[in-house]
């Protein structure tokens, strides 16, 4: 699976609350970079799913924008609010095994 196509069924899985899909993507050793806030395997992952992703009732859209500095710019919809986001994912084999994401400043 190429980087374009693993991040499009990454936001798919939020957006239909898979947890296991979610899960699935990533490696045994993962680790997610939140904004700095850093989450290490698929245990702190989990718990990072349902505190500020799919437990939050996220959704995700692909805004169709360069995004400087790579990743895919994503629209991020969560109690109201509309945010953008810069994800970007280095893979191993067919798995994330680092996802990074970083707010962008509104424009």
């Amino acid at each position: 699976m190429d980087g374009a196509a693993g991040l499009t069924a990454l936001l798919d899985s939020v957006n239909a609350e898979d947890t296991e899909g979610f899960l699935d993507a990533f490696t045994d050793d993962a680790v997610v970079d939140d904004d700095g806030q850093f989450y290490q395997g698929l245990l702190q992952i989990a718990e990072w799913n349902t505190r500020r992703v799919i437990g939050l009732h996220v959704r995700l859209r692909p805004v169709p924008a360069p995004s400087p500095g790579g990743g895919l710019l994503v629209e991020v919809r969560a109690a109201g609010t509309v945010e953008r986001s810069r994800v970007t994912a280095h893979w191993r084999l067919d798995r994330v095994e680092h996802l990074e994401v970083r707010a962008v400043p509104a424009e």
